[in-house]
């Protein structure tokens, strides 16, 4: 998946993962890189999903982005920070 310049903090995609406890992110994201653009301009989002579907994004804080990933066919999870 191609991530542009604006995205460059974003340092993993998993298509078909989510986590759990994403704070939901008022308005539509039509793009993924909408919802990346988004996580990256806001200093506490260290990850976020996004359903491309729904057109929602869903940031997670440091309380839940390290978090175990889920498997859902229609999400995509990206990460700002690596987890241990």
């Amino acid at each position: 998946m191609n991530v542009s310049l604006f995205s460059e903090k974003i340092i993993s995609i998993d298509k078909g993962f989510h986590i759990a406890g994403g704070t939901q992110v008022f308005g539509k994201f039509k793009k993924l890189k909408q919802c990346m653009k988004l996580c990256a301009a806001i200093p506490t989002c260290f990850a976020a999903d996004y359903n491309p579907w729904l057109y929602k994004c869903y940031i997670h804080s440091n309380l839940t982005a390290c978090a175990p990933l889920k498997a859902h066919k229609k999400f995509i999870h990206f990460k700002k920070v690596p987890c241990s």
